[in-house]
């Protein structure tokens, strides 16, 4: 027999009836473990109005107990109260006790079960009442056990909304026993007060589940919003931890809202002293106190006063040892009334970049191996000196020198040695000019130097036999001793025209 009634649960349990009541009554659609914290959800949401609850309980049963006592079965009240109030106060006790220990994160099936265990006997107690006492009651007695049932009927039901199994299981409970005691009643509409009272009892069901999936799908809102949160908070995380940018945001004062470990790396100071800080104020204080850092500085004053959005501006900062250039985008925020809220941003270090940047620059003008200028940058200078057309007043003189034997010495002792050879040249020929003048190589062993505000042929001439001694002298270059001449073409502008030689 027990294996009859089990095997016809189970067909029961997984026909298309039950799969579609299943999917009916179903306040929302959640695995494990996120529907344990939707079901510790619900359970505090009945948990808030407990307090309220019980009190209404023991309200109602003073008042019933009250209006039938003089007339009524007082063994049958007082018994009736007492179980009421002995629910009530189990149930108080749980509600502390839940509350010193604090909110449930989860909460298992086996909890939802006392849940409605513990409705539908509630709504038992409440049940016997109209049962009991409404068929001999007075007109008015019956009116106040009408009220009274059908007020406990729709406030239980509301407070049970959120666990929607228990509400349904304890207004079935109570609406069925105020049908019976309708029944048993001596009424002329007896039957249409009995039809208006299903018809009530399935519209307080079908509202408890409409709030149920209301409530589920806000459930399902929230763990989804969280879960999204979360990803977004690994993601800031990795981002702060890998990546070269750095996220911040201020608020209306100027205050960081989060600082992150990075941005105190940047700033090199610990991440409580940055919390306190205005940003501006502490831009100020690491910007490089010159033309360029106050440019910078007031480029930014500009936008935070206009509040307007900026994008790439660049600052250099001095954090520890040494300058960091930073480029800096942001917005303001505004809040939900579209009030200045704040700014938010990124600051990249692009100190490398810089670095990069200012190398290829470098190498654009500059010859790698000696650093004098090369050839480009010297047809540059030339250029703009000879642009100057007939200005006499500005005289300068143009040095090519071409060094001797110095294929043979790369050919005997190697292009290593004639590398080193060329940079000391060059060492030779920046000793023996002025600050003003320009040193160039334009390739090979060809030198040149642009003599700039020469005072006469003669100058140009003492300066010239200076950088021949200086390059007849022997070079020391890894252990061997060296020595090269030059020939040198002069080439100059002076006041009365242009004159050429060669030494």
């Amino acid at each position: 027999m027990i294996e009859l009634l089990r095997h016809l649960y189970l067909r029961l349990r997984h026909s298309r009836l039950a799969r579609l009541a299943d999917a009916t009554f179903r306040a929302y659609d959640a695995e494990e473990p996120v529907a344990a914290t939707f079901r510790a959800r619900q359970i505090q949401a009945v948990i808030r109005l407990t307090p309220l609850m019980m009190a209404a309980n023991l309200l109602n049963v003073a008042v019933v107990v009250a209006m039938f006592w003089p007339t009524g079965p007082s063994w049958y009240l007082a018994c009736w109260a007492l179980a009421i109030a002995a629910v009530v106060t189990s149930t108080m006790h749980a509600w502390w006790l839940l509350r010193r220990r604090g909110p449930r994160r989860t909460a298992s099936p086996r909890a939802m079960r006392r849940a409605v265990l513990h409705a539908a006997t509630l709504a038992a107690l409440w049940a016997s009442m109209p049962v009991y006492l409404f068929p001999d009651a007075t007109p008015a007695q019956q009116l106040l056990v009408a009220v009274v049932t059908t007020g406990m009927l729709s406030a239980g039901g509301f407070a049970l909304a959120s666990i929607p199994v228990a509400g349904t299981a304890y207004v079935v409970v109570l609406g069925c026993a105020s049908g019976v005691a309708l029944a048993r009643a001596d009424f002329e509409l007896g039957g249409a007060m009995g039809a208006l009272l299903m018809i009530y009892t399935a519209i307080v069901i079908g509202g408890i589940w409409g709030t149920a999936r209301l409530f589920g799908a806000r459930l399902m809102a929230e763990a989804e919003a969280e879960r999204q949160n979360e990803v977004i908070g690994l993601l800031l995380r990795d981002f702060e931890e890998h990546a070269s940018d750095v996220l911040w945001e201020v608020d209306a004062n100027g205050r960081f809202r989060h600082v992150s470990q990075r941005l105190a790396r940047l700033f090199n100071k610990p991440a409580a002293e940055l919390a306190g800080l205005r940003v501006f104020d502490l831009l100020r204080g690491a910007v490089p106190r010159d033309e360029a850092g106050a440019g910078q500085l007031a480029a930014l004053r500009r936008h935070i006063d206009a509040r307007t959005p900026f994008r790439d501006l660049s600052f250099v900062v001095q954090a520890g040892d040494e300058p960091r250039w930073w480029s800096i985008t942001a917005k303001p925020l505004l809040d939900s009334q579209g009030r200045y809220d704040g700014w938010r941003g990124v600051a990249t270090d692009v100190t490398e970049t810089q670095h990069a940047n200012r190398r290829l620059s470098w190498l654009a003008n500059f010859d790698a191996l000696t650093g004098l200028a090369n050839r480009h940058q010297f047809r540059g200078e030339l250029e703009v000196l000879v642009s100057r057309g007939t200005d006499a007043s500005r005289p300068f003189a143009v040095l090519f020198l071409d060094l001797d034997n110095f294929k043979s010495v790369n050919d005997t002792l190697g292009h290593a040695v004639g590398d080193s050879l060329l940079q000391q040249v060059a060492q030779r020929l920046l000793a023996c000019t002025r600050r003003g003048d320009t040193v160039a190589r334009l390739g090979g062993d060809e030198f040149a130097v642009v003599l700039r505000d020469v005072a006469s042929q003669d100058e140009v001439l003492h300066l010239t036999r200076r950088l021949i001694d200086s390059l007849h002298e022997p070079c020391l270059v890894q252990g061997v001793r060296i020595t090269v001449g030059t020939s040198i073409g002069i080439a100059m502008r002076h006041k009365t025209g242009t004159t050429s030689t060669r030494c």
